[in-house]
């Protein structure tokens, strides 16, 4: 019995070789949070812009993206987002914005960020959690 017992620890042990701590996740091409779509349909990229000259003000960018993370065709053409902890609880409508991407208006961007965002994606309504640290 304490073979059997010494034989699995070793296996064990063995099996665990190689890989050591957290693998990455998928790298987003802006360098924001990259959250994936249901039914595997792409992914949203998440990303804070400070407003120049602002300090404290800034914009969410979302980028829409297929599942080889290029810009998805067509893109959602709308969108909302809705803080938690935020003085405005309603959803923000998000414009369009650069190369598909959708936008919200200027607004206060310190410290984390958490909410929800709702899009439509290929006919079919999307609801994801965001935070962004």
């Amino acid at each position: 019995m304490t073979r059997a017992y010494w034989t699995l620890g070793l296996a064990l042990a063995l099996a665990g070789r190689g890989e050591s701590g957290p693998r990455p996740g998928p790298t987003a091409p802006h360098g924001g949070v990259l959250l994936g779509l249901p039914d595997d349909k792409g992914f949203v990229e998440v990303v804070r812009r400070d407003s120049p000259g602002q300090p404290g003000t800034g914009r969410i960018v979302v980028d829409f993206l297929d599942p080889s993370k290029n810009a998805m065709n067509p893109p959602p053409t709308s969108a909302t987002l809705k803080l938690r902890a935020s003085k405005n609880p309603k959803p923000i409508d998000l414009k369009p914005a650069e190369a598909g991407a959708l936008e919200t208006p200027p607004l206060p961007v310190q410290g984390d960020l958490e909410g929800e965002l709702a899009a439509t994606v290929d006919g079919k309504p999307i609801n994801l959690s965001i935070a962004i640290r």
